[in-house]
This record gives structure tokens, C-alpha cells and sequence, in this order.
């Protein structure tokens, strides 16, 4: 079963005047007190000039993908979390936590009104595997 929640006491915090430590502390108890008992993975996408990459990171191995060139960063981002559910769900782990920096994909992906084809696919698997 599937079971979507976004986190977003972190957007509260202003990236230039909140000391870095300040920030992980707070994601480390949010992920450690809230979420202790899931299988953690780490995601974050990225586009230079030249190409358009992201990455997924758990336990068991880091993967490291490309994506075509014409990728923009609100493509990469959406279709990272898609390939992190696919990962999971050939896994026999009960509760997943998927983590991304991306606000404006986790805001996708939790509205019903979406018009991103991403974000709804992502609400099909997630609506057919509860």
C-alpha cells in the first residue's frame, strides 16, 4: 500500500539566514523521528548546459542516470521520484520514504488538479498499488 505525505516544515527556513546546520539538523529529526521505521531514499535532480542528470541514493546502491539534453528541470524532477516509486516497488521493503528537494514536483504529485503527465502517473501507480 501507498501512502503520499509531503513534509515541508523545511520551506519555512530561509536558505540565507538559517545557519546549514540548523537546516540538517531539522531534516535528521524530521527523518529520524517521524520516519525511523521506512526505507529511506535520497533523490535530486539536476540540469547543467550541456545535460540534464539525476540521481537516486538508498542503502543498497547509488544510480547515477542521464537524461536526454532537451530534459528540462521540471521534467528531471517529476521523473526522478517516478523511477524511485519503480525501484520500490520491486522491493519487499512495507514503508518507503522517498526525499526530494523538489517543491514544485511533491506540490504536483499531491494535487488533484494537476496537468503535469508526470505528476499523474505518478498518482495512478500510487492510487492502483494501495
Amino acid at each position: 500500500m501507498i501512502h503520499t505525505e509531503a513534509k515541508t516544515e523545511l520551506i519555512y527556513s530561509n536558505k540565507k539566514d538559517t545557519p546549514r546546520s540548523l537546516i540538517k539538523n531539522t531534516f535528521y529529526d524530521i527523518i529520524n523521528n517521524k520516519f525511523q521505521n521506512y526505507y529511506h531514499y535520497y533523490i535530486d535532480a539536476f540540469k547543467t548546459t550541456s545535460e540534464t542528470d539525476f540521481a537516486i541514493t538508498h542503502i543498497e546502491s547509488n544510480n547515477f542516470y542521464k537524461l536526454a539534453p532537451f530534459c528540462n528541470i521540471n521534467t528531471a524532477e517529476p521523473f526522478t521520484i517516478l523511477e524511485a516509486i519503480s525501484i520500490s516497488l520491486i522491493t519487499n521493503h512495507d514503508k518507503i520514504l522517498i526525499s526530494s528537494n523538489s517543491l514544485s514536483a511533491v506540490t504536483s504529485i499531491t494535487s488533484i488538479h494537476t496537468k503535469c503527465n508526470l505528476a499523474q502517473i505518478i498518482q495512478t501507480i500510487i492510487f492502483t498499488t494501495q
